[in-house]
């Protein structure tokens, strides 16, 4: 079995800036789910933020890629804002031939 991993990215909000870019694919904008902590309490208490209330999220139809604008005074400066892939993994293993079964013919 192929365990799941996380994608995620993190940033530390800075003073005037309100988006932070997306590297992974997004199809539509409840592919995110967007968290802060204070950078002292990482290993602690951490925010959810809601989408609508306290960021959007802008999808590049081209790339599927896209980004999270906060909304101003939601995240404090120096917060660590962490942007998380919501996509479920859906690949199965169906689709890989079992040990013994190869079909390749050998000279």
């Amino acid at each position: 079995m192929i365990p799941e991993q996380t994608v995620l990215v993190r940033y530390t909000v800075t003073s005037g800036v309100l988006e932070y870019s997306l590297p992974f694919a997004i199809y539509d904008e409840g592919d995110v789910a967007v968290y802060w902590a204070m950078a002292d309490e990482l290993g602690g208490e951490q925010t959810t933020l809601e989408l609508h209330t306290d960021y959007s999220v802008t999808i590049q139809e081209d790339t599927h890629t896209g980004s999270v604008t906060l909304v101003a005074g939601k995240v404090p400066v120096g917060a660590t804002l962490a942007i998380e892939s919501a996509i479920p993994a859906t690949q199965s293993m169906a689709s890989v031939a079992p040990t013994g079964t190869s079909r390749i013919r050998r000279p």
